[in-house]
C-alpha cells in the first residue's frame, strides 16, 4: 500500500484490524492519512438485508473538526441509523 502521509497505514495487518474496529465501532475516523491537516469520518447507511446501500461522510480541517469530534460523530451515527431504518434495516 502506498503512504500518502506519515500516517498512512501501509501494512495489510495494520489494515484488516483498522477494518475489524471500523465494524465493531460502526464508524471511522481518520486523521492526517491522506492529507496532513485533515479529519474524515463516515459511516455507513445499511439496507434492509444487512448489506451497506451508500454511506456519509463528513471531512474537513483538523483543527475545526477535532475539537468537536464527538458530537460530530454522534450525529452522523443518529442520521446514518434513521436512514439505514428508512431502507428496512433493523
Amino acid at each position: 500500500m502506498t503512504a500518502f502521509t506519515n500516517y498512512s497505514i501501509t501494512e495489510r495487518e495494520q489494515m484488516s484490524q483498522r477494518l475489524a474496529n471500523i465494524r465493531e465501532r460502526g464508524y471511522e475516523m481518520s486523521s492526517n492519512m491522506r492529507n496532513i491537516g485533515v479529519t474524515g469520518i463516515a459511516a455507513p447507511i445499511f439496507h434492509g438485508d444487512g448489506s451497506v446501500h451508500a454511506a456519509i461522510s463528513l471531512i474537513g480541517p483538523s483543527d475545526r473538526m477535532e475539537p468537536h469530534i464527538e458530537r460530530w460523530i454522534s450525529m452522523l451515527l443518529q442520521v446514518t441509523q434513521e436512514m439505514s431504518r428508512l431502507h428496512g434495516f433493523s
